[in-house]
């Protein structure tokens, strides 16, 4: 089911197969936004999909607003989490691997990078 879901999900970005192994996280860069990754969870099974993006130095507001994203409040049907590293904004979703299919992963990779533009240009706040 998963190996259908991420070869689906390469054909809907055009890409052909994708393939995606324990241990073997998948990594695609997105032009002038950062950089996709898929990986399964080692504890469960979820596919974890991060979007790392370049964060301006001493850019405080970005990171709080990111934490504000990820609020349940905002109703979502994608829970999100916020994280950094080293000069990296990270948003990064949760996907049970039971029923997936590649749509879901090409609206989890959508709202990432919608958000993460939002963000990034301080749009909203």
């Amino acid at each position: 089911m998963l190996e259908r879901a991420i070869t689906e999900f390469g054909q809907r970005l055009g890409l052909g197969t994708l393939t995606l192994s324990p241990g073997r996280p998948l990594t695609l860069k997105i032009d002038r936004l950062g950089s996709l990754t898929l990986e399964l969870a080692k504890a469960a099974p979820e596919v974890l999909m991060s979007l790392a993006a370049p964060l301006a130095p001493y850019d405080r507001s970005v990171m709080r607003r990111a934490l504000e994203t990820c609020s349940y409040d905002r109703n979502r049907p994608l829970a999100l989490a916020a994280g950094c590293q080293a000069d990296y904004l990270l948003l990064m979703a949760r996907l049970p691997v039971s029923g997936i299919q590649g749509r879901d992963l090409e609206r989890a990779a959508e709202t990432l990078m919608a958000e993460m533009r939002i963000l990034l240009t301080g749009d909203g706040k």
